[in-house]
């Protein structure tokens, strides 16, 4: 049959493909917004309120949607904004409403890949700005503002410690209970047991072939060289058997970077010995938090240590967590407790108590995050630092734990 429509290249009425969910504070912007919204002809937006749960439960429902996030009620928007950014889908674009009238926001916010409009604003200084950003993402010009994971290095002080171990649980908690997207990115060229904290069954190693070169890594490319564990939760791992090392290196950098544009993070696993893995944070620019992991040996805190002070020496913005994971029971520790902060000039941040069972738990695929065991009681406090959620001081558990080193 013939197309009348195409043959005449008609307008599309653009206000009919405006979809819109908001997240409220105010009664006042929630009918504001559903008044434009109706004034317009434009089908009414999707109006929830605007806490965590409900964000959690609801944002990446519709992520072919313009999110709106009402922050009226907020002294600290890019705070606030930062706080629940982990909730958020990263191909959605997101506009935040505000009344701190400040340059400082604005810039913060676009570097953070969001859009903010000041208000009070008018009726139609709002729908101009919803219709403007529409446009944009209807033509796919919203590149300036995509969103990147956050990217956290979980970094062994040396071999044996339990990196990958702890890069797997954060993973599993962030994704199975805080409902962030994650690729876990395996550095492990040769060897390594990722797979076995992760879970995973009979898992195989993708690999790259020859003829691929590094500028054909795009991100549909980068999406199909990850192993799927759920919706949530994925892992890189490649292998070669044409590639140097170094060469394998700038792929795994490459994926990672396109990958980072579907993710809301990348958790790296950095295990083995740190001074070999120094390089790679020093050339990152955009690794956000070192989770440094050591054990309770000289030789492990020496390497901690090295991190520490390179990082304090060449001024690199990146947050360190420090973790002691006792990989033996304690009375066996080589190092007394008061000695342990002052061998890697930084206080310690989390430990991880030994835990007889683990290696049990492993086998069976548990995830050990759930358990009721104070191993989990740290692994929680390590992702809650991560995402900020609170000051963590020192614990009776902390204390407790430290006179038994």
């Amino acid at each position: 049959m013939f197309d009348l429509s195409n043959s005449m290249n008609l307008p599309v009425n653009k206000k009919q493909n405006l979809e819109l969910v908001l997240f409220h504070q105010t009664d006042e912007y929630r009918q504001l917004i559903e008044e434009v919204f109706r004034f317009e002809g434009v089908s009414e937006p999707l109006v929830l309120d605007n806490n965590e749960e409900v964000v959690a439960q609801h944002a990446r429902k519709y992520p072919n949607h313009i999110i709106m996030i009402e922050l009226n009620n907020s002294h600290h928007v890019v705070n606030d904004i930062e706080r629940i950014s982990h909730l958020l889908p990263n191909n959605a674009p997101v506009i935040v409403l505000g009344k701190e009238n400040s340059i400082s926001v604005i810039r913060a916010l676009k570097d953070m890949g969001y859009y903010y409009l000041f208000c009070p604003a008018t009726k139609t200084e709002l729908f101009d700005f919803v219709s403007e950003i529409n446009e944009k993402n209807m033509k796919k010009e919203l590149g300036s503002t995509t969103r990147k994971a956050k990217k956290i290095a979980v970094l062994g002080a040396k071999g044996g410690v339990g990196t990958s171990f702890i890069a797997a649980e954060l993973s599993k908690e962030l994704s199975g209970s805080r409902n962030s997207s994650c690729v876990v990115v395996d550095h492990n060229i040769r060897g390594g047991n990722l797979d076995i904290m992760l879970g995973m069954k009979h898992f195989k190693r993708r690999k790259l072939t020859q003829g691929m070169l590094l500028s054909n890594l795009d991100v549909d490319y980068a999406t199909n060289m990850v192993t799927k564990l759920n919706d949530m939760l994925s892992l890189l791992s490649i292998e070669s058997d044409s590639f140097s090392i170094e060469e394998m290196k700038e792929y795994i950098s490459v994926l990672t970077s396109q990958l980072a544009l579907q993710a809301n993070f990348i958790i790296e696993d950095l295990s083995g010995s740190a001074s070999e893995k120094l390089s790679y944070l020093t050339k990152s620019a955009d690794v956000d938090a070192v989770v440094l992991v050591a054990d309770q040996t000289v030789s492990s805190l020496r390497e901690a240590a090295l991190v520490v002070n390179t990082i304090k020496e060449k001024n690199l913005p990146i947050r360190v967590i420090v973790v002691v994971n006792h990989t033996k029971p304690e009375k066996y520790s080589t190092i007394e407790s008061q000695e342990v902060e002052k061998y890697i000039n930084k206080n310690i941040d989390v430990i991880c108590p030994f835990e007889p069972k683990l290696g049990t738990y492993l086998l069976h695929r548990d995830s050990i995050y759930t358990k009721d065991i104070e191993i989990a009681q740290s692994l929680n406090r390590i992702t809650a630092l991560l995402l900020g959620e609170e000051e963590i001081k020192r614990s009776s558990l902390l204390k407790r734990l430290i006179k038994r080193l």
